[in-house]
């Protein structure tokens, strides 16, 4: 989703987005917190996301 892009924070909302709402289906309508805290565009050897461990109320 980055690649060749050059940017000075995380970029990759789309696969944010498509892990977000593949979460809520698998885990049955549950919402978690995902972020990226790494990124292609901004250097990093690969994207990276964080996810919370205990589903937002």
């Amino acid at each position: 989703m980055c690649w060749g892009r050059k940017t000075t924070e995380p970029c990759c909302q789309l696969a944010g987005g498509i892990l977000e709402e593949s979460i809520f289906w698998g885990t049955g309508g549950k919402r978690y917190k995902v972020e990226e805290t790494d990124c292609i565009a901004v250097g990093a050897k690969a994207c990276v996301f964080r996810i919370e461990k205990v589903p937002l109320e």
